[in-house]
């Protein structure tokens, strides 16, 4: 029993998908018109599912009571998520800063791009990529002062 929000995935979808792996990135494309970045994954027991959470329902508005219809691609972006313009921009400026944000983990390279992107305003979006990076060089790896190491 899962007690987390997930989404099963029909076999036949997911093996096309999979293929021999157990996980992959997907971009799922909602009937709501909203696009999220997740991975598929084939439990221990053979299913398959897409976690969601919580705050992932909400964002896109997704009642998971209902069924839905949906459009799963594999993941081609490089991060596993859509890089903002604005960090992009700061990254091509800043190697240092570009070397530090690709030595991440993956999950954290998510974790800081879904930051970003999260801001409603370029304003906010251009200062959060300024302060990542620097941050980063620094060795700061959260929003706090905890250094990497």
């Amino acid at each position: 029993m899962f007690h987390y929000p997930h989404m099963d995935i029909p076999f036949e979808i997911a093996d096309a998908l999979l293929g021999e792996s157990n996980q992959v990135r997907v971009i799922m494309y909602l009937e709501n018109g909203a696009k999220l970045h997740r991975a598929l994954k084939r439990t221990k027991n053979g299913e398959t599912r897409i976690a969601l959470g919580k705050s992932t329902l909400k964002q896109a508005k997704i009642n998971p009571d209902l069924e839905l219809s949906l459009y799963l691609e594999i993941d081609e972006t490089e991060f596993g998520f859509e890089m903002p313009e604005e960090l992009a921009e700061v990254m091509r400026q800043d190697p240092e800063g570009d070397k530090a944000f690709r030595e991440l983990k993956p999950g954290l390279q998510r974790s800081f791009l879904h930051y970003i992107v999260s801001a409603k305003t370029v304003d906010t979006r251009i200062k959060r990529s300024l302060k990542l990076i620097d941050n980063l060089k620094q060795g700061i790896i959260s929003a706090g002062t905890h250094r990497q190491g």
